[in-house]
């Protein structure tokens, strides 16, 4: 099926509009580091929680975890935004003329949208999730909603 799949794509004149190219290994590095940063501010919401109700034998721990964390946070950060200003700083300064975008949001939408520039707004809005989707059937109109797409994305958005 693969196969056939990949005969019929050659055929087509198109072809490149259904491909995506593989990311390079800045765009690697990039997506690497807006996951790490992400998984961080995970582990550091877990231990704030724990804090809140820990036994007083264990908050010293929870303390130091927190720093720690804390500190690996920072590094990241810096990592992330060295990375985009030396090899993304076009991309970045675009989005960054854009009331609400921030240093992370932009490197967040470089790194997990790379179609970003090739797609026109509601593809754009379909690719990440934050166009409403009807939910229609006959007769019946239900609810728009908003869901799919790159929730890593429309989470930071």
């Amino acid at each position: 099926m693969l196969a056939e799949l990949s005969e019929v794509l050659q055929r087509r004149p198109d072809a490149m509009r259904f491909l995506r190219p593989l990311a390079g290994a800045e765009q690697q590095r990039l997506a690497a580091l807006v996951a790490r940063r992400r998984q961080l501010l995970s582990m550091l919401t877990a231990e704030r929680l724990r804090l809140a109700t820990a036994h007083p034998a264990v908050r010293v721990s929870i303390t130091a975890a927190l720093e720690a964390i804390a500190k690996l946070l920072d590094d990241t950060e810096g990592e992330l935004l060295q990375q985009v200003a030396k090899h993304h700083a076009a991309a970045e300064s675009l989005l960054r003329s854009v009331a609400g975008i921030g240093p992370t949001t932009a490197a967040t939408l470089i790194a997990q949208l790379p179609e970003l520039g090739r797609l026109n707004r509601r593809q754009s809005c379909a690719l990440v999730g934050v166009a409403p989707m009807n939910r229609d059937s006959g007769q019946m109109r239900g609810r728009r909603i908003i869901t799919g797409g790159r929730a890593q994305v429309r989470h930071t958005l």
